[in-house]
């Protein structure tokens, strides 16, 4: 549950990757937020994996990225721009977890980023930029935006799937945490799995599934 921009493409001349990451540093500065470079050697095939110990995860080995994530403050999770040899956008974990079969190389070129617990005008500064993007650097850049923003241009619709999308949270939060579940403590997995379902069935299903 919650809205995600998600994104995907290939850059129309790798060479570019330099003036790329130059011009989203200097975004990044512009706007106070951090950001992050990743400049590593594209002749070299990725091997990275992910480490988790007691002192949290680590990724270990070669990610084979090139490209910038920036951190917006507050509640946002980082918008990345990485690209691997090839020119196309890359998501940071799908590279970690990508294997040698095609549904995982595909799955590793949609880039992601939820934007439910920001501002209405970061999710459209975020479409902003990508625009800006596709016309100079990624033509082939394909949106899905579950805001609707980037199809519509609508304020209006963004903000009212924000805030639908939160009181139904905020609802969920309260019934989980009600008498309804006091009981789950001696439960195991599975049988909580099933409680919560038929929870979340009841209290947000429509009246027309009701009526089935």
């Amino acid at each position: 549950m919650g809205v995600s921009i998600h994104y995907q493409g290939k850059l129309n001349d790798v060479s570019r990757i330099d003036d790329l990451q130059h011009e989203l540093v200097d975004i990044a500065e512009s706007m106070g937020w951090g950001h992050h470079v990743f400049d590593d050697d594209w002749s070299v095939p990725p091997n990275a994996t992910l480490s988790v110990s007691n002192k949290g995860a680590e990724i270990k080995g070669h990610l084979g990225l090139k490209g910038v994530q920036l951190f917006p403050p507050g509640k946002s999770e980082p918008l990345s721009f990485l690209f691997s040899a090839d020119g196309c956008l890359r998501s940071l974990l799908g590279m970690i977890n990508a294997g040698d079969d095609e549904q995982s190389d595909a799955a590793s070129k949609i880039v992601s980023v939820k934007t439910q617990f920001v501002d209405s005008s970061v999710h459209i500064w975020f479409t902003g930029l990508l625009k800006y993007l596709k016309r100079k650097y990624i033509y082939d850049l394909r949106v899905e935006d579950e805001g609707g923003y980037w199809e519509s241009g609508d304020r209006g619709e963004l903000e009212a799937r924000l805030e639908f999308l939160q009181k139904k949270i905020d609802q969920l939060a309260t019934g989980l945490s009600s008498a309804e579940f006091a009981d789950c403590r001696e439960m195991s997995a599975d049988e909580i799995a099933d409680r919560i379902a038929d929870f979340v069935q009841k209290r947000f299903s429509s009246p027309d599934d009701k009526a089935e």
